[in-house]
């Protein structure tokens, strides 16, 4: 089951942080600036992949990933003179440098600090609220490094991954990318759906050996509140120019100081 918290009140959400004893396991976060998005990786968002073909993972747990693999092969080639200037060690630094640059991937950023979270949820102009997940993890969802020289399809289930230095940004947003082989989201696999779909999942679940302990848990939070937390992250320390690192964050970054906590 996927825990759900709601917060109206600053001192709830702190609360939230104090009281759930995240020492006791390893978590990783991700903010949402709508609490409706899904956890799903943009290569399988509507736009890429059609209903039919989630549809048929669910039916068969089989996924054709030829597609996907021309996007990335084209990516490759567009962006080599650019990639000279990045330490890469494997395919997955090259493909979680491809995602964080707006690619359509199979992977989804995390964070390993809970307010760079809060700040990718709170810090858009949008009206709906906000969440950050929390998803426990231990160290067997990492990746095998047996995959490290292994074409990206070449693996199925669910498995996470940390690049080394790859890039300033990936770094100061103390990156955590999640890596996929299925189109839909990984909410499905907490006892959320059809029972009959539900058994299909938890089947290639228990097939595939990932997950296997994980704890899901959903931090709403409400509209009214976004700002404020949005201040005071910044008054923190979590802003733009720590977190994009270079001149467009340094500029940016003075800007939202500028205007949010009224410097100068």
């Amino acid at each position: 089951m996927i825990q759900n918290f709601i917060i109206e009140k600053l001192e709830d959400f702190f609360k939230v942080f104090a009281e759930l004893e995240w020492n006791t396991e390893n978590f990783i976060f991700r903010g949402v600036s709508n609490h409706e998005y899904e956890l799903l990786p943009k290569i399988f968002r509507n736009g890429f992949t059609s209903d039919e073909e989630k549809r048929h993972f669910i039916d068969t747990h089989e996924y054709n990933a030829e597609r996907e693999m021309k996007i990335y092969k084209t990516w490759k080639k567009k962006a080599y003179s650019y990639l000279n200037s990045y330490n890469i060690v494997n395919q997955w630094e090259r493909l979680a440098i491809a995602q964080h640059y707006g690619l359509c991937t199979r992977l989804l950023d995390w964070t390993r600090n809970p307010m760079v979270a809060a700040y990718f949820a709170v810090n858009s102009q949008s009206v709906e609220d906000c969440a950050i997940w929390a998803l426990s993890f231990t160290d067997s969802d990492y990746i095998d490094k047996s995959y490290y020289d292994q074409d990206i399809d070449s693996f199925s289930g669910f498995f996470l991954f940390q690049p080394i230095d790859t890039d300033r940004r990936i770094t100061a947003q103390n990156s955590i990318f999640s890596a996929q082989s299925f189109p839909i989201s990984i909410t499905n696999f907490f006892n959320e759906g059809e029972p009959a779909d539900l058994q299909r999942l938890k089947k290639y679940k228990e097939e595939q050996r990932f997950l296997q302990t994980s704890t899901l848990i959903k931090i709403v939070i409400k509209n009214e509140l976004k700002n404020k937390l949005y201040r005071v992250l910044l008054s923190w320390g979590i802003n733009k120019g720590n977190l994009f690192p270079g001149l467009e964050g340094v500029s940016s970054g003075l800007t939202e100081q500028i205007k949010e906590l009224k410097f100068f």
